[in-house]
């Protein structure tokens, strides 16, 4: 019986895959992002707790991908240079 919702598919041959070494090597743990970052793995974990850096979530572990952080650091210093703060990044 159909009950009429939809349902969202994905197409899953262009997914990333864990399986796929390249993609893995792109993942980073708390302690490498901090390290990129030269920032305390405290604050990473505040970002991530609080949904404010990309991250994902496995078990109990959290892992991140390098190009996200990228695009998640150019956008927060177009964000500091639009609001006047240019050599204050702040970390939102």
């Amino acid at each position: 019986m159909h009950s009429g919702r939809q349902v969202a598919t994905h197409d899953t041959s262009a997914a990333p895959c864990a399986d796929d070494p390249q993609w893995r090597e792109k993942m980073l743990d708390v302690q490498q992002v901090a390290a990129y970052l030269s920032v305390s793995t405290q604050l990473i974990y505040a970002l991530s707790r609080e949904g404010r850096i990309p991250h994902y979530r496995i078990g109990s572990l959290l892992r991140y991908r390098r190009d996200e952080i990228d695009a998640w650091l150019i956008q927060h210093h177009r964000d500091s240079v639009t609001n006047g703060s240019k050599n204050n990044m702040k970390w939102r």
